[in-house]
């Protein structure tokens, strides 16, 4: 069932709906089953599903029976140990459930998946020190139990940031779950405000955060994406956007805000707040200049399949096709577009056109010759340069990629492969046109081409190719 998920999730906006209609003991009973309910949803979805590797997915239940159980004790027999221990261990099993993510998800020897969480957490931390932690820790009635609530949501923070901030694919899956934690952070940010200030009560509209971060924790284990939401990304850098950056800054002058803001309750930790100031520049520094680094290294090659990047291709295309006119040489050009790439993405996710990216890349190259530039310089698009190619080598060559392509299935998972295949474009110089950038436009025309004929085809301008190697026959697509 496709839309279990979506069922699951009207479910728990309806129960929402009703809960502040009902008495307080069915209020309860209705917050912990909801509760449960999503623990059951992610047992269920790792069946349904079947992930490769679900143990974070099973620590994630786990964490809402804890909870669910620490309710049930506290309207039973109210505050105690055992309730503090029951809701502090739901904060141990979903950081552990969430780890598993991180380190099954996000590939290691990127700094900003770690500088940019680590800024954030910092300055969180220092807000969360000045105004929750140290007020408690002063109380000398205030238990160490108590102490730790806003310790492990600081720790959750932190590793839910790390993966939220990471690499891979934002999957349905993953936008439900990272909503999930959101809410039920803001929940415990408005819980620990209203409890320092005496307005928080059982049954309250602060429910509605923590409710909800129930039900789109159950509705990520049910969505079918979920089997892909720990794939591991193969790319580990991404440009640091405008967004990003803002938000990075912000937090890295959160310390000194606190220093000049009225009632300036930074002033009574002035060591502390000064020390994370000074951590948090370095930290900021640091990730502007791995990204500088990222940024250069990106404007030459292509961080998902190490091929050149679109510029080096165009660059190597005005030298080869001004050497080749001087010398009065040949210059080949193939491009190489894939069919319904963004149907493996809809079907398998992101991690999975990943693969096929660089499965693909690995095949043209295979084909290539020293001297030969092969980049990528689209979303699901390879362009190769032959130089001192005639047409016909270029014709050959062009087949023996639209046949490699396509052959053998892809392999996604160990039991789940697709075929791919790809339209073609090609020309040659100075056959097919008189420069450089003409010799392009004709190839991107071909494709074009090639791809209103249905796909799997080889085109130049003349039309679609019919080539028999010595060893294969690849006949057109019917």
């Amino acid at each position: 069932m496709p839309h279990l998920w979506l069922i699951y999730y009207g479910l728990g906006v309806f129960a929402l709906a009703i809960y502040f209609l009902l008495p307080e003991q069915q209020k309860s009973a209705l917050y912990t089953g909801v509760g449960v309910s999503a623990a059951l949803a992610v047992v269920i979805g790792v069946i349904i599903h079947r992930p490769a590797a679900p143990l974070g997915w099973l620590m994630l239940a786990a964490g809402q029976i804890s909870y669910a159980t620490g309710d049930v004790l506290y309207f039973v027999k109210g505050e105690g140990t055992a309730v503090d221990v029951c809701y502090l261990g739901m904060y141990v099993f979903l950081i552990f459930g969430l780890v598993v993510f991180v380190r099954r998800r996000i590939p290691r020897g990127d700094a900003a998946t770690l500088i940019d969480p680590a800024l954030l957490a910092i300055a969180a931390g220092v807000v969360w020190w000045v105004y929750v932690i140290a007020p408690l820790a002063a109380d000398r009635e205030t238990t160490a139990l108590v102490i730790a609530y806003p310790i492990f949501d600081l720790l959750l923070l932190t590793v839910a940031l790390r993966l939220i901030l990471g690499t891979g694919a934002r999957t349905p899956a993953f936008r439900l779950l990272t909503a999930g934690l959101v809410l039920m952070l803001a929940a415990d940010v408005v819980y620990a405000v209203r409890s320092a200030n005496g307005t928080y009560t059982d049954g309250s509209w602060n429910d509605i955060g923590w409710i909800l971060s129930y039900v789109s924790l159950g509705a990520a284990a049910l969505h079918p994406s979920m089997r892909w939401l720990d794939s591991r990304a193969p790319a580990v850098s991404r440009p640091i956007g405008p967004s990003r950056l803002t938000i990075l800054v912000g937090g890295a002058l959160l310390p000194v805000l606190l220093l000049i803001v009225p009632g300036r309750a930074g002033v009574d930790h002035l060591p502390f707040v000064v020390a994370a100031a000074v951590l948090l520049v370095v930290l900021m520094t640091a990730r502007l200049v791995a990204s500088t680094a990222s940024e250069r290294e990106r404007a030459l090659v292509d961080p998902l399949t190490g091929l050149h990047s679109a510029g080096v291709f165009r660059a190597n295309l005005g030298l080869e096709g001004d050497r080749a006119l001087r010398t009065n040489g040949q210059l080949g050009l193939v491009v190489v577009d894939l069919d319904n790439f963004r149907l493996v993405v809809e079907m398998y996710g992101q991690p999975a056109g990943d693969r096929v990216l660089c499965e693909v890349a690995a095949r043209i190259h295979a084909y290539c010759q020293p001297g030969d530039v092969l980049a990528r310089t689209g979303a699901h698009r390879f362009c190769v340069l032959l130089p001192d190619a005639d047409a016909y080598r270029t014709s050959q060559f062009a087949e023996l990629i639209r046949g490699a392509v396509a052959e053998p299935k892809i392999a996604l998972e160990s039991d789940v492969s697709v075929r791919v295949t790809a339209s073609l474009g090609l020309a040659a110089l100075p056959y097919d046109a008189p420069a450089a950038t003409r010799l392009l436009q004709v190839t991107e025309h071909a494709v074009e081409a090639a791809r209103a004929g249905g796909g799997n085809r080889s085109h130049n301008w003349r039309g679609p190719l019919y080539y028999e190697t010595a060893a294969v026959r690849y006949p057109p697509a019917a």
